[in-house]
């Protein structure tokens, strides 16, 4: 009998390919910085969504969208650039 495979760890863009290039463009007022402080969660599903985001490699800038296939605010924990991966892919 084969041993149950090891699971696979998520492995961010900003490890296989490097920070993203520097914008050279101006960013009009629509472009959000990130807060200053990374979000802090506060309910059980919200602490458990932000412990699997670190798990695979990024720090929540904003609390988890209520539906699990739209973009999360995040930076990556390898590179420091600004990612919005889905919690489903996650």
């Amino acid at each position: 009998m084969n041993p149950p495979p090891e699971p696979r760890r998520w492995v961010s863009l900003g490890e296989i390919i490097g920070a993203p290039p520097p914008l050279h463009c101006k960013r009009d007022e629509s472009f959000r910085a990130a807060p200053a402080t990374p979000f802090k969660a506060g309910t059980p599903e919200d602490e458990a969504a932000e412990r699997t985001a670190r798990d695979a490699g990024y720090i929540p800038l904003e609390p988890p969208p209520a539906d699990r296939h739209a973009g999360w605010r995040c930076r990556c924990a390898t590179c420091g650039a600004d990612r919005r991966p889905s919690p489903a892919a996650i």
